[in-house]
């Protein structure tokens, strides 16, 4: 949501992320665990594992297989819920060197404890900083962030729920480095071609933000 000169209502400049907030070893009975928040937006991830496969199916000869649940705030995971876990499940596929732990399980359980806008930046940073709590090893550190294009054709970094339902569009981008690799991109609405790659750099330079407060919070080991 907008004031009327433009203006977020947060005050926020367009390329501006809101608060980042991260807490990691705050569950005692997982292997690693991570509450990532972005303001109001907050995801409490648990790790658990690499186990042993107690699913013939999940049993690959040559790595682990990674399993991800996303919970919503409250109520029965719907359609939403169960496209980021593919998506989720996709990146971490991609950086985890998951061929350390054959025949095993690692579950990465994601709780959203509040959702206000950016829903996915949120969880994928949460799921990383618990693999990295839990000491799985990575080839590099992801990082996610996300845009939207409001009516008037500005781009806003980071956009709240307000301005995520009443954008033309939505763009999501997961990079592997700040060299603007990306492991996964989601767009919704109509977008132009110009439209998608000027987010595509916006989400861009919002990933290297929060890869940056991320690998900080985790060498201070709790960071807000």
């Amino acid at each position: 949501m907008e004031k009327e000169n433009g203006v977020r209502v947060d005050e926020r400049a367009d390329d501006e992320t809101r608060v980042l907030s991260c807490k990691t070893g705050v569950l005692s009975k997982s292997q690693g665990s991570c509450e990532f928040s972005l303001s109001n937006t907050s995801v409490l991830c648990s790790v658990h594992g690499p186990a042993e496969s107690k699913n013939v199916r999940k049993e690959l000869i040559d790595r682990s297989y990674i399993e991800v649940f996303l919970k919503p705030v409250q109520g029965q995971q719907g359609s939403k819920e169960r496209d980021h876990e593919a998506t989720i499940q996709g990146i971490l596929n991609e950086v985890c060197k998951t061929e350390n732990f054959p025949r095993t399980v690692i579950t990465v359980t994601l709780q959203v404890i509040s959702s206000d806008g950016s829903l996915l930046s949120c969880a994928v940073l949460a799921a990383i900083g618990a693999l990295m709590d839990a000491g799985i090893p990575m080839y590099a550190i992801p990082s996610a962030s996300s845009c939207a294009i409001t009516n008037d054709g500005r781009l806003v970094l980071d956009q709240d729920e307000n301005e995520e339902l009443n954008a033309k569009g939505t763009v999501f981008a997961c990079t592997k480095n700040d060299n603007g690799e990306f492991l996964s991109i989601c767009s919704d609405g109509i977008l132009t071609q110009k439209e998608l790659g000027s987010s595509l750099e916006l989400c861009s330079r919002g990933c290297a933000i929060t890869r940056a407060f991320l690998t900080q919070s985790m060498k201070d080991g709790n960071a807000n």
